[in-house]
C-alpha cells in the first residue's frame, strides 16, 4: 500500500536524524522537520527569513514596471505564500495556516518559486516557442502540484526546476528562433550572475545544516530578490530588435 506523507516523514525522522526519505529503492528525497528549522529562541535570527521577505517583493515591482501581468501574478503569488509561511514560521503556529499545514505550506512556497524560477528564465532569454511555453507555464507546474499530491518532497520539486531549465535552454538554441531578440544591457551581468549563483548555492544548504535555515535561507531571499531585481529591471531592457538589427 501506498504511504502517506505522514509516514514517509515520521521515516525520514527515524533515519539521518530527519533530513532523508527512504524508499524501497533507497534514498528519494531530502527533508528537514519543521521542528529542525524553526525557533532558535534569539529574535532577530527568528525573524530574518520573515524580514528579508523585502527583498523578494523587488521583482514584483519590476515585472509590475515592465508591465509583464504573467509574471507580475505569479511574484505576487510567490511573494504572498512565502510571506504566510514564514510569518508562521515565526509564531511557531504548528498547525499552519487556511487549513493547511506547515509542510503544505513550505510545498507550496518551493512549488510556486520553482515556477517562478522557470517562467523567468524563459522570458529573459526570450525562449518562447510555443513547446517551450507549454513546458514551463503548464507542464512543469502540473507535474509538481502531481508530485505533492503523492507526497514528493523538496528535492523532487527541485528536479523538475532543473530539466525545466535545461529545456529551456536547449529550446532557445534549437527551437526556430524568434524573429526579435531582447536587447540587453549587458553591464548588469557583474550583478545578475553572483547573485544568482549566491543564491541558488545556499537555498539546499539547510537540508544539511537545519540548524542554520535561519540564515542560510534569508541570504536566499537577499540574493535570488536582487538576481531577479537586476534581471528584470536592468539587464532586460524591455526592447527588442529584429535579428537582422542585431547583425548589424
Amino acid at each position: 500500500p501506498r504511504r502517506d506523507k505522514g509516514d514517509e516523514r515520521a521515516e525520514g525522522r527515524e533515519r539521518g536524524g530527519g533530513r532523508r526519505v527512504w524508499g524501497e529503492r533507497g534514498l528519494v528525497a531530502m527533508y528537514v522537520p519543521i521542528d529542525d528549522i524553526s525557533h532558535t529562541g534569539v529574535l532577530w535570527k527568528d525573524s530574518l527569513p520573515l524580514t528579508t521577505m523585502v527583498f523578494c517583493f523587488l521583482p514584483l515591482y519590476a515585472t509590475f514596471r515592465k508591465g509583464l501581468p504573467f509574471q507580475s501574478f505569479w511574484a505576487s503569488c510567490s511573494c504572498l505564500t512565502a510571506t504566510v509561511y514564514h510569518y508562521c514560521l515565526f509564531e511557531g503556529m504548528e498547525g499552519g495556516a487556511a487549513g493547511f499545514t506547515m509542510d503544505d505550506l513550505r510545498s507550496f512556497d518551493v512549488i510556486i518559486a520553482c515556477y517562478c524560477l522557470g517562467i523567468s528564465l524563459a522570458y529573459l532569454l526570450h525562449s518562447n516557442h510555443p513547446l517551450v511555453l507549454l513546458s514551463v507555464r503548464v507542464v512543469a507546474p502540473i507535474s509538481m502540484v502531481a508530485m505533492y499530491t503523492q507526497g514528493a518532497q523538496l528535492f523532487a520539486f527541485a528536479k523538475v526546476l532543473i530539466a525545466n531549465t535545461v529545456f529551456i535552454f536547449v529550446g532557445r538554441v534549437v527551437l526556430p528562433s524568434p524573429a526579435e531578440v531582447p536587447v540587453y544591457d549587458f553591464s548588469y551581468l557583474k550583478f545578475a550572475v553572483p547573485c544568482t549563483l549566491l543564491g541558488l548555492l545556499f537555498f539546499p544548504l539547510p537540508v544539511y545544516m537545519p540548524h542554520m535555515y535561519w540564515l542560510y535561507h534569508s541570504l536566499w531571499h537577499v540574493f535570488i530578490g536582487l538576481a531577479l531585481f537586476t534581471c528584470y529591471g536592468f539587464l532586460h531592457t524591455g526592447q527588442y530588435q529584429t535579428v537582422k538589427q542585431k547583425r548589424r
